[in-house]
């Protein structure tokens, strides 16, 4: 369960981590990437049917701090300016983490 990690301060540095990551011309490390962001937010989706507020306001900080420069990275890499290999077809697409952000977010 993700559940420690989730209510950590550690998720925002992963996230820091995760932006980085999203500009590297490496398949495999791009795709582990989007799929960690896709993954955590699927993740909060998940807390409105069994909420857990420690996990929650973690995650919500985390987005608030960190949220924009995931949505920048995944916008530059839609618009060619860094490495995309999963713009809308499966798990870890660029598509669906901003679908489920959108979701997520009130």
């Amino acid at each position: 369960s993700p559940d420690l990690l989730v209510a950590s301060p550690i998720l925002q540095q992963l996230f820091r981590c995760a932006t980085e990551g999203m500009k590297l011309d490496h398949r495999d490390a791009n795709k582990g990437t989007l799929n960690f962001l896709e993954n955590t937010i699927s993740f909060g989706l998940s807390l409105r049917e069994k909420p857990k507020p420690e996990c929650a306001a973690g995650l919500q900080q985390a987005l608030v701090n960190q949220g924009g420069a995931i949505v920048e990275g995944l916008s530059l890499a839609l618009a060619g300016h860094i490495p995309a290999y999963t713009l809308e077809r499966g798990h870890g697409s660029i598509a669906g983490i901003l679908w489920k952000m959108h979701l997520l977010m009130p």
